[in-house]
């Protein structure tokens, strides 16, 4: 059952042509996607993409993916909505995470003040259907989300200090603050270097999964 609850920037990896499937099923918020343009002309699964929600890029026009980055990023707090993005970029060859993680969805993620991150993580989708076969196989998925990581800034009551320590004094390893703007490269940094972090925690104990043949 969906919830509503704040927004977040969901950050999926990406191993198959299934995972957007699979993560609108299972995810407990609704998120509204960002794909590349040309998957829309694609029959069936571009038509599919379209009707869930999916918002078109176009990666081979830098000025224009900006342009329509801004835009999404003015209806998402617009309409306090939830968005969900692949940060390595395009799917894996070889159904592992990326060894580091695209720039892009991270100013993304900086513009949307206040926000958190929630990584996911998309097993058993690269071997039902990976980049050399046509159509999918059935099997069994399994989609893990993180732990938000949370983003303040100062003067906020949840903020928290340098040390990573809130206003009650805890410890929040996980909570990210956004001081000024000469910190803004670095901040983005930590924040892909922490999301990148959290999604590779979860390779070390996947989950079995036994596909159909």
């Amino acid at each position: 059952q969906k919830t509503k609850q704040q927004p977040t920037l969901l950050m999926f990896s990406h191993v198959s042509n299934l995972d957007i499937f699979c993560i609108t099923s299972s995810s407990p918020i609704y998120c509204k996607f960002i794909g590349k343009a040309i998957l829309f002309l694609l029959p069936i699964f571009g038509w599919a993409a379209y009707v869930i929600g999916t918002q078109p890029i176009s990666r081979g026009n830098r000025k224009k993916a900006v342009h329509d980055l801004h835009s999404l990023q003015q209806k998402f707090q617009y309409y306090q909505r939830s968005l969900a993005i692949s940060p390595e970029g395009t799917r894996s060859k070889t159904g592992l995470l990326a060894k580091e993680l695209k720039k892009g969805p991270f100013y993304l993620w900086q513009d949307c003040q206040h926000i958190s991150i929630t990584p996911a993580i998309v097993f058993g989708a690269y071997e039902l259907w990976p980049p050399h076969c046509i159509l999918p196989r059935p099997g069994s998925v399994v989609v893990r989300y993180c732990e938000p990581l949370q983003i303040t800034t100062p003067g906020r009551p949840e903020s928290v200090d340098g040390n990573g320590h809130d206003n009650d004094g805890r410890n929040n390893s996980n909570t990210i603050t956004s001081t000024t703007t000469h910190e803004a490269a670095a901040l983005r940094e930590k924040a892909r270097t922490m999301t990148h972090a959290a999604m590779l925690k979860e390779y070390v104990n996947p989950p079995k999964l036994l596909s159909k043949q």
